[in-house]
């Protein structure tokens, strides 16, 4: 199976000896992953019900193995760096999607740093995405959807240098490359054939770049236009800046209003093959060429002190 995060091998290269989050998830003890303090050592008939089993994420970690994994594979200890300590994981939802909060303690409170909607299922490209259902059909493929996830840090402030951006209630942690990692070794174990996921912010799009691409090539190429555009500018301000409409497309008077769609990790040999016969990249390239948009800079830039201010209960990382 392709690693999609390779590239972050190389931030531990000073430190040869330090086995990296793939390599350790191998290492994690099975039983502890699923075994949790809700199982009973009688078995009842109604335990047959998905309503009545008790709520496994991706049905498969129970809390007490999320937690086990996490401070095995060091995510806890660079939480921890920020002054949380002793942290209590809780899974709640239902065999079909489940919701996973992690807390932290910190001046003798609790306070949440992760929260996420995760679920797994069968999928099919759906029609609508006519190019790559051309080359993957109707084959049902095992993947696990990432609905929306929060890394945050409520002891820390915004500052003008790292403003609020769309979605965030506090500021990130810090950690996401690691946790993709996680994600990765999570894929791997449940042999998943990829990562799907939607982004509601233009900003959430370019943080996942990296290892997901949208599923339909128009969105892809807006993406690699908007970048384009936004060239020489922080994804601050290019965040902040859509979000106050103040991105137009191709001269139009209305501005460019970003909307969610589904993006892709494709971990399976055969996902990987069908991008590449229905020619994805090119498509994709093709596209961005014949787009073009523009950012009011001088417009964002004399209200830049204003920007940034509002707050939403649930966003993204």
């Amino acid at each position: 199976m392709y690693h999609p995060f390779r590239w972050l091998l190389s931030r531990r290269t000073k430190e040869p000896k330090l086995k990296t989050i793939r390599e350790l998830a191998e290492e994690l003890e099975v039983s502890r992953l699923f075994v949790g303090s809700e199982d009973a050592l009688h078995f009842d008939v109604r335990d047959l019900w998905p309503e009545n089993a008790p709520s496994r994420l991706f049905g498969y970690y129970s809390a007490e193995g999320v937690h086990y994994a996490l401070e095995a594979l060091g995510i806890f200890k660079l939480i921890e760096a920020h002054g949380f300590r002793d942290f209590k994981v809780e899974i709640t939802g239902d065999v079909w999607s489940q919701l996973l909060r992690i807390w932290g303690q910190a001046s003798g409170r609790p306070l949440l740093v992760v929260e996420g909607c995760f679920r797994r299922s069968s999928w099919t490209v759906p029609a609508e995405m006519p190019l790559l259902k051309s080359a993957c059909g109707n084959h049902a493929f095992n993947v696990a959807f990432i609905d929306w996830m929060i890394l945050q840090n409520p002891l820390a402030d915004f500052t003008p240098e790292r403003p609020r951006l769309p979605g965030q209630k506090y500021p990130g942690l810090g950690i996401f490359n690691e946790v993709m990692e996680v994600f990765y070794a999570v894929a791997r174990r449940l042999h998943l054939d990829a990562l799907l996921l939607i982004v509601d912010h233009f900003h959430n799009a370019v943080i996942y770049k990296p290892s997901f691409f949208f599923v339909d090539p128009r969105r892809q190429a807006e993406l690699v236009a908007i970048e384009r555009a936004g060239a020489g500018r922080s994804l601050q301000d290019m965040a902040l800046a859509l979000e106050a409409g103040l991105l137009y497309q191709d001269g139009r008077s209305e501005p460019y209003a970003w909307h969610g769609a589904l993006m892709i990790n494709p971990l399976a040999s055969e996902i990987q093959g069908a991008h590449q016969r229905c020619g994805y990249a090119e498509k994709v390239e093709e596209m961005s060429r014949g787009l073009k948009f523009e950012f009011d800079w001088p417009a964002f830039d004399a209200r830049r002190a204003t920007l940034g201010g509002e707050i939403l209960e649930e966003g993204p990382v």
